[in-house]
């Protein structure tokens, strides 16, 4: 029997939450971690219509890259989206479960830049700095105390990079100390310099594990006062960074180059900022909404950009500039993302069948401006 709980672990791995950016909350939504999970229906809303399809067709868990709108942070009321889908979706499923970000960065910029035929395939911009979600912690520790401590700090959650665990890294070295009166050390003697050949033990670290993690440490370690050291790190997980830059197999023109976008993620429309004629050959994607990326594309050489929902502005910036713009929408840029995570999670949880939801929702009656074709 596969539970929610197990479905949770596997998407941790491999769509880390670090990868979430601030905004709507991810993970599970609604649901008992403990709920039995034999099939599972990914879509990109969590709205009432997605919810349908998956009860329907018999998923018992909704895997989704948008969370509800409203406010998440808000109480879970009838007058909100947010509530209403939530309260219906535990009557009809046993789990919803949102990425936002962390399906993004972990799948859809390099399925994005895939689907559409780029190659020397890179990340387009860092990842922000460390904000606090990760740490590196590095231990002096006695050779003989070595897989003790590493053991319990990953025991306590820490050690994970990716699909992997117990993830360490340990350098030799002499450390040197001159115990005070009164302390009792492992080795020497009081008021004596002492040298002892230790090991430098590194391990990453959730900050919210931090606590736990040097607690844990401190019981296993044979130090009266063990010397250690946290680092913020930058947050070059899973994704490896923001959106995705690579080439053309040969130069192409940006009217023909937009008819791919459109052929390839299926979508009539798609807004181009650019001359038809002009050739291009680098290009630069970013799934989902992103055009605070502009400004990236270039620097690296980018001569378009494709990504979702451009503002005014945006758009007028980068045609300043020189960069081609083509937006085929939001949705359009996710579903490659989307299709990739669930053959990943096939790969992973062969015991839970993973479904695609054929259901896709729209606010509007008519193309929006920004989806009109061009």
């Amino acid at each position: 029997m596969t539970a929610v709980a197990e479905l949770l672990a596997a998407l941790e791995q491999l769509a880390p939450p670090a990868l979430a950016a601030p905004g709507p909350r991810t993970g599970l939504l609604a649901g008992d971690p403990v709920a039995r999970v034999t099939s599972a229906m990914l879509a990109l809303d969590a709205l009432p219509e997605t919810v349908a399809d998956a009860a329907e067709r018999g998923a018992d868990a909704l895997i989704t890259c948008h969370a509800p709108p409203g406010d998440p942070a808000g109480p879970l009321t009838p007058e909100i989206a947010w509530g209403a889908t939530l309260r219906e979706s535990v009557a009809r499923v046993v789990a919803v479960i949102a990425l936002e970000d962390r399906l993004r960065r972990a799948f859809g910029d390099r399925a994005l830049a895939s689907a559409l035929g780029l190659r020397d395939i890179e990340p387009l911009a860092p990842l922000h700095p460390s904000d606090g979600t990760m740490v590196k912690l590095a231990v002096f520790v006695p050779p003989t105390h070595l897989d003790a401590v590493r053991d319990a700090l990953c025991a306590a959650g820490a050690g994970h990079i990716g699909a992997y665990e117990w993830c360490s890294f340990a350098a030799p070295g002499t450390g040197t100390y001159r115990p005070l009166e009164g302390a009792q050390p492992f080795v020497g003697e009081t008021g004596r310099l002492e040298r002892a050949e230790e090991l430098r033990l590194e391990v990453l670290v959730p900050a919210a594990k931090v606590a736990t993690a040097l607690a844990a440490m401190r019981r296993a370690h044979p130090y009266e006062e063990a010397a250690y050291d946290l680092y913020p790190v930058w947050q070059h997980l899973a994704g490896g960074g923001v959106g995705r830059v690579g080439m053309l197999s040969e130069p192409m023109a940006v009217g023909y180059l937009r008819d791919r976008v459109r052929g390839v993620l299926d979508t009539p429309w798609a807004c181009l900022s650019g001359q038809p004629d002009r050739m291009v050959t680098c290009v630069a994607v970013v799934c989902g909404r992103g055009e605070a990326t502009h400004q990236a594309a270039r620097a690296v050489g980018a001569e378009a950009l494709i990504t979702g929902d451009i503002t005014y502005r945006a758009a007028q910036a980068a045609r300043f500039s020189g960069l081609v713009l083509i937006d085929p929408g939001q949705p359009a840029t996710e579903r490659p993302g989307l299709a990739a995570l669930r053959e990943a999670l096939a790969s992973a949880m062969p015991a839970v069948e993973f479904a695609l939801s054929a259901v896709e929702t729209t606010p509007w009656q008519e193309p929006h401006p920004a989806e009109a074709p061009r």
